[in-house]
């Protein structure tokens, strides 16, 4: 394998995991501030308030951070394991499970959510 290839290798694995570690800061610590249709995490839960806007970039900015700092070092070492397969076949599959972990937070955030209108309303 040459160059280019492993720059466009790593490119393509380490992209996701970085995209996820930005936006996670991005939204932990300049969320936008009201809420939009244009910027931020948008669901029917977190457009319910600007509390619920609030917590919801929280958690879901947390939790992208963390997974996506997890999945740096982890995809690189999947990688490195791979030389010697059909590597663009693992990188294919490397990808479909980075793409899954990165849309775990969304039910997650969604749950913590309701959980936290359930709790606000059996005060």
């Amino acid at each position: 394998m040459d160059l280019s290839e492993l720059i466009i290798l790593y490119s393509l694995v380490l992209m996701l995991p970085a995209t996820m570690v930005l936006f996670g800061l991005i939204f932990m610590y300049r969320p936008p501030k009201s809420i939009n249709w244009t910027y931020g995490y948008r669901t029917r839960g977190s457009t319910g308030s600007q509390e619920a806007w609030d917590f919801a970039h929280a958690h879901f900015g947390r939790l992208w951070t963390y997974l996506g700092a997890a999945m740096l070092p982890a995809s690189i070492a999947a990688t490195v394991l791979m030389q010697g397969t059909n590597i663009w076949t693992a990188v294919l599959i490397l990808l479909i499970i980075q793409t899954a972990i990165m849309m775990a937070p969304i039910m997650l955030t969604e749950r913590a959510l309701k959980n936290r209108i359930d709790d606000q309303l059996n005060l």
